[in-house]
């Protein structure tokens, strides 16, 4: 017996029953963070009456597949059966001994691109082509750090951000109030002069800082900035991905500051004022709260930098970036927020934790949601074991009971 499905599609009873667990994709093996939404029109709204949501339990990856994409198959096992619906039935799927002839209608449908540059997917995020060090000296190349942005305060730099999908800058809250005053400038290399062939200059419609962010302990320094229009995506100017919630950036994670900020404190960029990149690491909140006194490093907080001293963030660097990069793709773990000096000994940059904001994030950004990627230390983490052995070094407190930061409009210091 045949079955004519809701969707007008013929199919034996045997499809209906096979494709009620199972579905295909592309490849991964990580179930953990994937679901399924059936039924769903929208990418960006859900509609309750017609669509179901499942988890995916486990992922069969074709056993012959391969980057070039050969044999790209995979099949995923949901948690629970799903009831059709008019709006939820399976495909039939053609036969071993199936002909597709030279000029056979078909249809493909998504929610992908609807054009270079449109809407991207999650493998578009923290791609940077014209990035292929491992190391790296002082001045960067074009096109490097693809998302990195400088916020324009009255024409003139005063902080850093990144590019997080066409419309939406992250940045830091102690740099930003109203958007009038501000432009963000993206594909730029140089702040004098120079590569106008990749440079873009959009406004800000919209600043959200974090509902908790405190100015006097620089707790949730993280904002989102709407922009007046929608950037095309090129080979300078490209999204960066950030780390999802359940990150991991054990102490040692090799990590990239990037800015226009001081080469020193109080020593400004020399012209043309290249954008700068600095190699850091990951240094444990034990370790960096033993370092700046019990109480000023949070959990919303990570620090990075080199204990020797001379590797750092600097006045002008706020709310730019902190990358790490796996496999082939650089994930943002920090917002630049504050520290003590530039680049003391024993004196890290401390940082907005990014992967602490995905729900908050995501709460914002109603539509084309950023790429968050999980990212898994590759060190072990000796922080996890560390213990603080000498008195630690107090900060001077304001007469508020917070701690008395001195800031510049950028990277923010102890006095």
């Amino acid at each position: 017996m045949q079955n004519v499905i809701p969707n007008g599609v013929v199919c034996k009873d045997k499809c209906r029953k096979k494709f009620k667990n199972s579905l295909f994709s592309h490849s991964s093996t990580t179930p953990q963070v994937w679901k399924v939404s059936l039924g769903r029109l929208q990418r960006s709204v859900k509609n309750t009456e017609t669509e179901e949501s499942r988890d995916v339990i486990k992922i069969i990856v074709h056993p012959k597949f391969n980057k070039n994409t050969d044999n790209d198959i995979a099949l995923l096992k949901l948690s629970s059966s799903v009831k059709f619906t008019n709006y939820i039935s399976p495909v039939c799927l053609a036969a071993s001994g199936s002909t597709f002839k030279n000029g056979t209608s078909s249809w493909v449908t998504g929610w992908g691109n609807v054009e270079e540059g449109g809407e991207f997917p999650l493998r578009m995020c923290g791609i940077a082509p014209q990035n292929p060090k491992i190391v790296g000296g002082q001045d960067a190349l074009l096109g490097s750090w693809p998302w990195q942005v400088s916020l324009k305060k009255f024409g003139s730099h005063f902080c850093g951000g990144s590019l997080i999908n066409k419309n939406w800058v992250l940045s830091a809250a102690h740099c930003v109030s109203g958007p009038s005053m501000w432009q963000v400038s993206l594909g730029q290399l140089q702040l004098q002069g120079g590569n106008t062939d990749t440079q873009v200059s959009v406004g800000i419609d919209e600043i959200t800082a974090h509902p908790q962010y405190d100015s006097g302990t620089s707790d949730n320094d993280i904002a989102l900035l709407r922009l007046s229009s929608p950037v095309k995506f090129t080979n300078y100017i490209r999204p960066v991905c950030l780390a999802a919630s359940d990150s991991a950036f054990n102490n040692g994670t090799a990590s990239w500051v990037t800015g226009w900020g001081n080469t020193a404190l109080g020593v400004p960029l020399r012209p043309p004022q290249t954008l700068q990149e600095v190699k850091v690491s990951v240094i444990g909140n034990r370790q960096c709260s033993c370092l700046y006194g019990s109480g000023v490093i949070t959990n919303n907080m990570i620090c990075a930098g080199d204990l020797s001293g001379g590797k750092d963030a600097c006045q002008g660097d706020s709310g730019g970036p902190m990358v790490s990069k796996q496999g082939s793709r650089w994930i943002q773990s920090g917002v630049v927020s504050f520290g003590e000096g530039c680049a003391l000994p024993n004196r890290p940059g401390v940082y907005a934790r990014v992967s602490i904001y995905q729900f908050w994030i995501n709460s914002v950004i109603q539509d084309d949601k950023p790429g968050f990627v999980k990212f898994t230390s590759s060190v072990r983490d000796p922080d996890s074991t560390f213990i603080c052995r000498r008195l630690p070094f107090l900060p001077n407190y304001s007469g508020k009971g917070g701690l008395s930061w001195v800031g510049w409009g950028s990277h923010v210091y102890c006095p």
